[in-house]
């Protein structure tokens, strides 16, 4: 998996687990927090390496890390090296037949759907 899908998908996760009105089956809720424990570290590293490349090539302002021109081919270099790093997750999977009876939205279908395993 690489480095920007897991942000995306950390971040649809969170929405999810933020939603208090929902109620899922235990088993679904159970993947939902167990993923978002194992991104979370992920999510974090990613974090510092992109502040690391800010620190290096940039200035420091109060809006962050100001990249001058002279720096900025070699530093998005490095971001994009960064967001595409393959990272192996241990990903705990869930069955379509888990969540075709919740009336959930497209946003919510799509922030699992990397969970979901193919059932035979």
């Amino acid at each position: 998996m690489l480095n920007k899908d897991i942000l995306t998908l950390f971040s649809g996760l969170q929405t999810i687990a933020a939603n208090t009105e929902m109620q899922l089956p235990a088993k679904v809720a159970f993947a939902i927090a167990r993923n978002i424990k194992v991104l979370a570290p992920i999510v974090e590293d990613i974090e510092a390496a992109r502040i690391h490349i800010g620190e290096t090539y940039g200035i420091l302002t109060e809006q962050g890390y100001s990249v001058p021109g002279a720096s900025q081919e070699v530093a998005n270099k490095e971001l994009l090296a960064l967001a595409n790093t393959e990272v192996e997750v241990p990903i705990v999977k869930i069955k379509i037949s888990d969540i075709e009876d919740l009336n959930i939205s497209v946003s919510i279908a799509e922030a699992l759907i990397f969970m979901i395993e193919e059932e035979v």
